[in-house]
């Protein structure tokens, strides 16, 4: 009994390796959408945080767009932010530029005026 005893206080004060070893780790949460370095890393988050992607989407806009008035772009409407995503992830030349890059190019050509 004592060697018993003995054995659940050295297993509780060291652990078990067989046992840690054989035990499944938690998921890794995805990142934030806003702190994706990357179109690639973006995409990812996106299938977990899609609320996140469509309003980086919007400070992608925000933060490229040329307020001068040289942009070509014309939003046909407020829902512009998912067919960016569908297109980026059609377009898997764009995974390692940085995100709102890849994001504004994807709106540019998404967007450009004249278009449909």
């Amino acid at each position: 009994m004592r060697k018993m005893l003995l054995s659940c206080l050295i297993l509780a004060a060291f652990g078990c390796p067989a046992i840690a070893a054989t035990t499944p780790s938690p998921a890794a949460t995805p990142a934030s959408p806003f702190a994706s370095a990357n179109v690639g890393d973006f995409l990812a988050t996106c299938k977990a945080n899609e609320g996140g992607c469509i309003d980086e989407v919007g400070t992608a806009l925000m933060d490229k767009y040329d307020y001068s008035g040289n942009n070509s772009l014309c939003l046909t409407s407020v829902d512009y932010a998912e067919p960016v995503i569908i297109w980026l992830t059609q377009h898997s030349e764009t995974r390692g530029m940085a995100t709102e890059d890849g994001i504004f190019l994807a709106l540019k050509t998404i967007y450009r005026c004249g278009q449909g």
